[in-house]
């Protein structure tokens, strides 16, 4: 039996110095579909080509991401290389319209040097249909797409991307999520081990992971909640009853245990799929 190849190995096999497109279908492979290993491609075009709808109409399961690749360079003007570029988000827009399989975009940020894998931006479309009728009522709150117009949304796109230029990562993060509120896209940022998604540089950067963040701060929450309760006096207050306190309490901590526990098990789920 043939070991499948992880999404990393895949990617981090290519040219790191060029950009790279390819399909993601669930549990399978990734595909790649750039004709050119030193071509840096515009994937406005690519979806377009004869390779992409011959490799979607030979899938009996036919959703599917467009994960490329961005390449992390470390220069005095960085740009964010974590956050999708104005032409992506043109991109997913119009192929999503065009191509219902699509469930949307997938950018993975490498080093140019090593072409390690960094973290990856996951731009998912939620279609109506798919939304409860509580968050129904919600998403009609705000402005959906049904009542932008593409102009207003070319506007908008291009307020982002002026941010990005003008050196505002940070401000063209909030831009990028009021955009993704309105469209209905989840925006998600999953960083490698040993990185970080910092919003201010809009980068993947090493640092503490995420999952390590987690695991401390459900212990930090358990210990620290057993050591406030342990103890026999508060602002003067005597607790004469600890165990009473405790049993009052245990919901609130197994609570917060749960939260946490699930968090750290869905960030690992979301890596395992890129698997």
């Amino acid at each position: 039996m043939i070991k499948r190849k992880t999404s990393k190995e895949i990617i981090e096999k290519g040219n790191p110095k060029t950009e790279q497109v390819y399909i993601k279908f669930p549990k399978k492979e990734l595909i790649k579909i750039s004709r050119d290993e030193n071509e840096m491609i515009d994937r406005a075009t690519i979806k377009g080509d004869d390779l992409y709808k011959e490799i979607i109409s030979e899938k009996d399961n036919k959703s599917h991401f467009i994960l490329h690749t961005h390449n992390y360079r470390t220069t005095n003007d960085k740009l964010p290389f974590g956050l999708p570029s104005y032409t992506d988000l043109i991109a997913m827009q119009s192929s999503i319209k065009k191509n219902a399989y699509n469930k949307g975009e997938i950018i993975a940020q490498r080093d140019s040097k090593t072409g390690e894998i960094q973290g990856y931006t996951f731009l998912v479309n939620v279609p109506i249909k798919e939304i409860s009728k509580r968050k129904l009522s919600e998403f009609f709150k705000i402005k959906s797409h049904h009542y932008i117009s593409e102009g207003a949304y070319q506007a908008q796109f291009y307020n982002y991307y002026n941010s990005l230029e003008e050196g505002n990562p940070k401000e063209g993060y909030e831009k990028l999520r009021k955009i993704c509120d309105e469209k209905n896209w989840k925006l998600r940022f999953v960083p490698a081990k040993g990185y970080y998604f910092n919003k201010s540089t809009g980068n993947f950067e090493k640092g503490s992971g995420l999952e390590k963040n987690l695991v401390a701060g459900i212990l930090f929450s358990i210990f620290g909640s057993l050591a406030v309760l342990s103890l026999p006096k508060i602002n003067g207050f005597v607790f004469n009853n600890s165990n009473s306190i405790m049993k009052s309490n245990l919901p609130f901590l197994i609570g917060t245990f749960l939260f946490m526990f699930g968090l750290f098990f869905w960030v690992r789920k979301l890596r395992k799929d890129l698997k």
